[in-house]
């Protein structure tokens, strides 16, 4: 058996294998009419020219598993991971979904998959992927989604001032991220841990293969940590517009819910920040009211947004 990349001439014979690797569960769990096998041939071209497909072969050159995958913005999204059912169990499923990882530089991985299928679902989480999003699609039906990222969230030291403050390279900007907190432009590393003085504050910084691409700070305004505040957000100026900041703001939601039983997040906005509003409202933040702040001797405009976690 050999791993190779799928040719636009492997497109039915991919079809057919999708029929009879979905085929069964979709059959098992009344959900005839799932994308699988519904898909146009016509369709299948389309997607099969946006991606990056990958096929198993076995020693007669028939394919008996794919996968494939798609790079946006630093976030790779896989899909129709199959295998010929009488060739599971046998390790071709995780080869595939490794090699496609390795083959198509990310700094996020995402998929969906039904969670009422548990092989697959348990097999994700294995690897290392964790649920994000999930949406009903049918009668006992949860299609969950599900990313893992390179970054990682740390406590903020001492030393990580001076490089998240370089970020700021005029004043706009930096009364963008701080408003009014800092008397002066520059800031010094001084002024940042004066900060972040006192038992509410928790700052962190984001760290993708041992740099520093982020900063964020989770306050916390009532004594239980049922309502916490994000503020300072901030990503390296040189690595924005590849999804860091989208994912930064997940890894702290999800710790903020899953490590301090979080129910509500909130957070403060400037309204010509467009940018920084439309990150916040893809995670799932809401708009739910606007103020005006006096900033250097003008009245700049700023949303106040919201979002409610699901309990667990």
């Amino acid at each position: 058996m050999r791993i190779e990349l799928a040719t636009i001439q492997d497109v039915p014979e991919l079809q057919e294998l999708q029929h009879k690797a979905f085929g069964p569960q979709c059959i098992e769990l009344g959900w005839e009419d799932a994308p699988p096998m519904t898909e146009s041939l016509e369709h299948a071209y389309e997607e099969f020219a946006q991606c990056t497909t990958l096929k198993v072969l076995d020693d007669e050159g028939r394919i008996i598993g794919s996968i494939r995958g798609n790079v946006t913005d630093g976030s790779l999204y896989m899909g129709r991971l199959m295998v010929l059912p009488e060739y599971r169990q046998q390790g071709i499923g995780k080869q595939l979904f490794r090699e496609i990882q390795r083959l198509l530089s990310h700094n996020r991985a995402w998929l969906c998959t039904c969670k009422q299928v548990q092989a697959p679902y348990e097999f994700y989480l294995r690897e290392g992927f964790r649920p994000f999003k999930s949406e009903v699609v049918g009668p006992g039906l949860t299609w969950v989604y599900m990313e893992k990222s390179n970054m990682s969230l740390q406590p903020f030291s001492p030393n990580d001032a001076q490089t998240i403050l370089s970020w700021c390279k005029d004043k706009h900007a930096f009364r963008l991220w701080s408003a009014d907190r800092y008397k002066e432009f520059p800031a010094q590393p001084d002024d940042m841990m004066e900060q972040y003085k006192g038992d509410n504050m928790y700052p962190l910084t984001a760290v993708v293969e041992e740099a520093i691409v982020g900063h964020i700070l989770l306050r916390f305004p009532s004594e239980d940590k049922s309502v916490i505040r994000f503020g300072f957000v901030i990503v390296d100026d040189s690595k924005r517009g590849i999804g860091y900041g989208k994912q930064m703001l997940r890894l702290a939601i999800d710790y903020a819910k899953r490590k301090l039983g979080t129910q509500k997040i909130t957070l403060g906005v400037f309204c010509d920040n467009l940018s920084a509003v439309e990150c916040y409202k893809s995670v799932g933040f809401r708009i739910t009211g606007e103020d005006a702040y006096p900033i250097d001797g003008e009245e700049w405009k700023g949303f106040e947004m919201e979002m409610k976690l699901e309990k667990k």
